[in-house]
């Protein structure tokens, strides 16, 4: 599945990515996004399910997938964020 082509304001295709990782409510760049969510993929493939053994594994506090506007967020809380 190809991702969807955007343009960057002056007429360049870009590519925007329909995978997205936020971190303590900011997103992450698409490579890194990417990174996670391949991470991601293979621990669930393993341990189906197994969101908090993912966080645990990476040093979050939690990982949530859901679906935002067509894009698959993976919404991750790493507990070192000050509010």
């Amino acid at each position: 599945m190809n991702a969807p082509k955007t343009t960057n304001g002056k007429g360049a295709a870009t590519t925007q990515s329909r995978l997205v990782v936020l971190m303590d409510g900011k997103p992450l760049p698409d490579e890194e996004a990417r990174e996670i969510w391949n991470d991601f993929s293979l621990h669930m493939d393993e341990h189906q399910g197994d969101f908090a053994g993912f966080a645990k594994k990476r040093g979050w506090t939690s990982v949530k997938p859901e679906p935002r506007a067509g894009k698959a967020v993976l919404v991750v809380t790493t507990g070192t964020s000050k509010k």
